[in-house]
């Protein structure tokens, strides 16, 4: 068994449960001192979840804290799903915008800066999305209205919905763009040629 896998959503893929024991948690945390990112990934699978250990959610949260540090990018999406509110294995943090902002922008310059795993991709786009809509914001400066209108306007043309959707709105709105309605409709056709229906961010 490789042991430095992501146990939690190993099996959740094989759709079956193994028992972890002390000593595999003893394991991870050896990987965990060692640098290991995922070793931290799975010390807080352990201590979220009650495996191998006694559950404890402050240590779980400390260690995915410290799974993010070390660049795990799925660590770094579930502390921003955190911070926007979100449930992850029964912990609740208290939202904090200025902090789910950050881990966008972590995770929008992932393929930049840390080794990501094919399933992790989705983690990336959501991080460009949340960023480019901050910053596409009729609050905020021209120049970031203008970032996060570019920004929004490539995914778009990737073929995201989600972008597509805030890209018509940017061009409704004149956000970091003329106002257009004609663009704004194109865009509007294409995100519901996929029966769109706002932006979801992806189960855990």
């Amino acid at each position: 068994t490789d042991r430095s896998r992501g146990l939690g959503d190993v099996y959740k893929r094989q759709g079956w449960k193994m028992a972890i024991t002390e000593e595999d948690f003893n394991y991870y945390r050896e990987e965990m001192i060692n640098g290991d990112a995922k070793g931290a990934y799975n010390m807080a699978y352990c201590y979220l979840n009650g495996e191998g250990v006694e559950q404890n959610y402050n240590l779980g949260l400390k260690y995915l804290k410290v799974s993010a540090g070390l660049g795990y990018v799925t660590a770094i999406y579930k502390m921003f799903c955190l911070y926007n509110g979100m449930e992850i294995n029964g912990l609740i943090i208290d939202k904090d915008y200025s902090k789910k902002i950050e881990y966008a922008k972590v995770l929008s310059s992932a393929n930049l800066l840390f080794n990501v795993e094919p399933e992790e991709q989705k983690y990336i786009y959501i991080g460009k999305i949340e960023l480019a809509v901050n910053y596409a914001n009729s609050d905020r400066p021209q120049i970031e209205q203008k970032k996060g209108f570019i920004f929004l306007k490539e995914l778009a043309d990737m073929g995201f919905p989600d972008a597509q959707y805030y890209t018509a709105l940017c061009y409704i709105n004149a956000i970091g763009t003329n106002s257009d309605y004609n663009a704004a409709k194109q865009y509007v056709n294409k995100c519901m040629s996929v029966s769109y229906t706002h932006l979801t961010l992806p189960t855990i």
